[in-house]
Formats: structure tokens, C-alpha cells, sequence
């Protein structure tokens, strides 16, 4: 059998908060389900594409809700939530499930600063989370449907395309053990439904980051439901064994 993995990024506007790399996994009969009744729901919009970042801010594709003749205050804002209301219906309802890995950038520019190391193993947020990701997917998909499975990525077309793709090549390079991952391709999220529900799993995790930040408690994520397998906050200590076994391979201990 195999599953498909669908990637993407959020973070806060500046990135001094958090990173985040979130996805959702499926079988191919539970994507073409999800994907025909998405884009039936776009068209009855009359939107192009989902973006949460469009989303909250009533830009691009959510313009429309600005409109004050037609959507005075408002009114707008939560036409566009009923929307967004539709969209999560069709993934509660669709069978695929959803992680996503949250790197702390206090935390993350703390251990760039200890280890003179770091800066050269850490290089950039995205890429560990992606990485830390690929692994928990492949110890879920066991878990769902047990051993004999394969695994595929998909991943946005962006400036970061490349990079990412290198990412997964060498993570699966040390990580022999994990025979399931059997391919890494990228796809334009504007047309592509299930990057846009990875959109919504990695906007859903940061979200709930920044709420247990300002709270400085245990926050249960309001969007989703049980289709989130789990959010992933890493801890220091995560990080640290990380960063120490990744010493012992490159030798610089």
C-alpha cells in the first residue's frame, strides 16, 4: 500500500517565535475523494485556492470578504470562517491524519549559542523539523496500517524546493532503516488540495503553539479534531540529543 505525505511550512511574521512543518498523511482512495469535494467547495466559493495566510488577513483569494456593500462588518470575516468551517468538514471527514513538529526559535537560537558546533548541524529550522517529521510519519504509517507500506512526499514548488528535496535525500541516506520512504516530488499548492490541507495542518500547529505561549499551559487544538495525530513541541533536551548524535556521525567528537 502506499500513503502519501503532503509538507508544508508556517511561522510566526517574523520568525521569532516559531517554525513549523506540518503535513497530512492518506491513502490514494481518501486524497481523490478529499480532492474532488475541496475544489467543489472552491468553486462554490468562487475562490481559487485556500491559504491560511489569505485567510486571516482577507487578502488574495479572501479579498472578496473585504467588500463593505456586500459583506459589511462583520460580516466579511465570518463568511470567510463558514468557508474555512466547509474546508475542515471535508478533512474530518475524508480518513487522513495529520502531524506537525514546532521548533521554538528562543530555544533554537539558545542552542545555535552553546555548542560552536550548532551553527553548522542547525542550519535552518525548516529543514530539522521537516526531517523530524519524516520520521514520526514513518513510525505512524506503522502504526495505522503496520509493515509493507510506502511512503511519498509532496512538497510546495517554492524558491525552497530544491533544498527541501536535498533534505529528504540525505535524511533518508542516514536513516536506512526507514525503507518506507520511497520518493520526494513537488507540486504547485495553488492547485493542489492537499498541499492546501497541509496548509491548514501547519497553520492549525502554529496557532496552537502561540495561544501555550502566551498562556504558559497546555493548549488543546481548536481546529481539526481527531484528525491531528499529535503537535510536537521540541524541548531542549530533544534538541540537545540531537545535536550530539549528529556530532558522533559527522565525527566532530
Amino acid at each position: 500500500m502506499v500513503l502519501r505525505t503532503y509538507i508544508d511550512d508556517s511561522a510566526d511574521e517574523k520568525r521569532q517565535d516559531v517554525v513549523v512543518a506540518g503535513a497530512f498523511t492518506g491513502k490514494f482512495g481518501q486524497w481523490s475523494k478529499l480532492k474532488l469535494k475541496w475544489n467543489r467547495a472552491l468553486t462554490r466559493e468562487g475562490i481559487s485556492y485556500f491559504r491560511s495566510t489569505e485567510y486571516y488577513s482577507l487578502h488574495g483569494q479572501f479579498v472578496k470578504y473585504r467588500d463593505a456593500s456586500k459583506y459589511p462588518k462583520p460580516k466579511g470575516s465570518e463568511a470567510a470562517a463558514r468557508f474555512r468551517d466547509d474546508l475542515e468538514r471535508i478533512v474530518r471527514s475524508s480518513g487522513i491524519v495529520g502531524r506537525a513538529v514546532c521548533i521554538p526559535m528562543k530555544l533554537w537560537n539558545k542552542m545555535l549559542s552553546s555548542d560552536p558546533f550548532a551553527p553548522q548541524i542547525f542550519t535552518e529550522p525548516f529543514e530539522i523539523a521537516v526531517q523530524i517529521l519524516l520520521a514520526e510519519i514513518s513510525k505512524d504509517a506503522t502504526k495505522l496500517i503496520g509493515a509493507g507500506h510506502l511512503l511519498t512526499f509532496v512538497a510546495d514548488e517554492s524558491n525552497a524546493a530544491q533544498r527541501i528535496e536535498r533534505v529528504y535525500l540525505e535524511f533518508k541516506r542516514i536513516n536506512p532503516n526507514l525503507k518506507n520512504l520511497q520518493g520526494f516530488t513537488h507540486m504547485d499548492d495553488k492547485v493542489t488540495p492537499p498541499l492546501q490541507v497541509a496548509d491548514m495542518m501547519a497553520s492549525v500547529a502554529k496557532q496552537t503553539f502561540m495561544e501555550r505561549l502566551q498562556s504558559g499551559a497546555e493548549v488543546i487544538p481548536k481546529r481539526l479534531g481527531d484528525k491531528i495525530m499529535a503537535i510536537q513541541y521540541l524541548k531542549e533536551d530533544y534538541l540537545t540529543e540531537l545535536l550530539e548524535k549528529e556530532k558522533r556521525r559527522r565525527g566532530l567528537v
